[in-house]
């Protein structure tokens, strides 16, 4: 698929496709990042189903955190968003 905008006189805006390419990095770290979320929710729904799999929640690192001065971003790794990330690249090299 490809993402293009037509604006001439006769078509203000003919056709929005989006274009995924395999070898696109922005592509890569997205699946990276929805993997680590849907990873992370997906443990905690499961450890509030189930509580004897509360393991899957426990963190592995303490806050990773990266500071711009204008915007702070803090991680925590646990084991279902370290699965969720793995996920996430088996799908992007699937696709």
């Amino acid at each position: 698929m490809l993402f293009f905008i037509d604006i001439s006189p006769n078509r203000l805006l003919s056709a929005i496709i989006v274009r995924f390419e395999r070898g696109n990095i922005g592509f890569f770290f997205l699946f990276i990042i929805a993997g680590g979320v849907l990873g992370s929710v997906l443990g905690m729904f499961l450890s509030e189903l189930f509580p004897s799999l509360t393991i899957i929640t426990k963190s592995l690192t303490d806050f990773l955190t990266v500071d711009l001065q204008m915007i702070k971003i803090a991680v925590r790794l646990n084991i279902s968003s370290c699965i969720g990330i793995i996920a996430g690249i088996v799908v992007y090299l699937k696709v």
